[in-house]
């Protein structure tokens, strides 16, 4: 790590003349967020200004570029950045959206405003938003997902249990089932997100036991999601520092006070190693 550390120092001056982003990852891993932002924020500017005078097909439009702003999001949203996240968010949705088929990963990139605005506390935005299409059965389950997270933060126990079911029905879909492959894995991706919403639905209606099985339960289900970047499950599903103020004592007492400590004291990547939480 720390050679590639001392390596990618001297590539974010390359993103002058080229769309790259090799240095983010490693930024990020070190927490390095700023960084990681800025060398994502040169390279769609350099994409773009290649695209426009070359029209390029294929990999470059349909992977590379909306890559880079995916990861522009991802290193915003660790920054505490709100505006620019939640921007870079729905800059990479409205692209993959009009690419329709030509974008790559657009089953990770279509629906990320939703993630966006659940990852800072912009609830009303999430339930403002229409469902995506019919032709979207994983972005509809997200969809069900942000706006489960939204009603359970209001306390609303009725809307936010009906969102979880709807979302556990789009979950074992067959449309849904057929899209797994070694790169997208879907069902895992959504074994996460049934774990969190169940616990914060059981959370909302004071079941605190049910909480925290339903919790941890997600954290180990996260951890056995296979390497990706930015990560399959969009944030740490070990409950972050900012959450812990907000849990209810009746919740603490049936947790260990070491086991947020350990996984959450000053943040952790989405593999457990130990980074610095920047916050603005």
């Amino acid at each position: 790590m720390c050679l590639q550390r001392n390596r990618c120092r001297r590539c974010p001056g390359l993103t002058g003349w080229a769309g790259i982003i090799i240095p983010s990852p490693i930024y990020v891993r070190v927490g390095r967020y700023h960084d990681a932002s800025t060398v994502n924020e040169r390279a769609t500017g350099v994409d773009e200004g290649y695209m426009k005078k070359a029209n390029p097909t294929g990999t470059y439009p349909g992977g590379y570029y909306p890559h880079n702003i995916h990861f522009l999001w991802f290193a915003t949203d660790l920054e505490g950045r709100s505006r620019d996240s939640i921007a870079a968010a729905k800059k990479v949705s409205h692209y993959t959206l009009d690419l329709r088929c030509g974008a790559i990963e657009g089953p990770r990139q279509r629906y990320l405003p939703l993630l966006a605005y659940a990852r800072f506390g912009r609830w009303k935005e999430i339930l403002n938003e229409k469902l995506p299409g019919e032709e979207y059965p994983f972005d509809r389950a997200m969809a069900h997902y942000a706006r489960g997270l939204a009603f359970a933060a209001g306390a609303q126990v009725n809307e936010a249990q009906h969102e979880l079911d709807a979302f556990r029905k789009l979950q074992t879909n067959s449309a849904v089932v057929a899209m797994d492959n070694p790169y997208f894995p879907g069902t895992k991706i959504l074994a996460v997100g049934a774990h969190v919403l169940a616990g914060k639905v059981a959370g909302a209606a004071n079941r605190p036991g049910e909480m925290v099985t339903e919790l941890r339960a997600a954290v180990k289900t996260e951890h056995e999601l296979s390497y990706m970047e930015p990560p399959y499950w969009y944030y740490p599903a070990r409950p972050s520092p900012d959450l812990r103020p907000s849990l209810p004592a009746p919740i603490l007492q049936h947790c260990d006070p070491g086991e947020f400590d350990r996984g959450t004291h000053r943040g952790l990547d989405w593999k457990g190693e130990l980074v610095r939480r920047q916050a603005r």
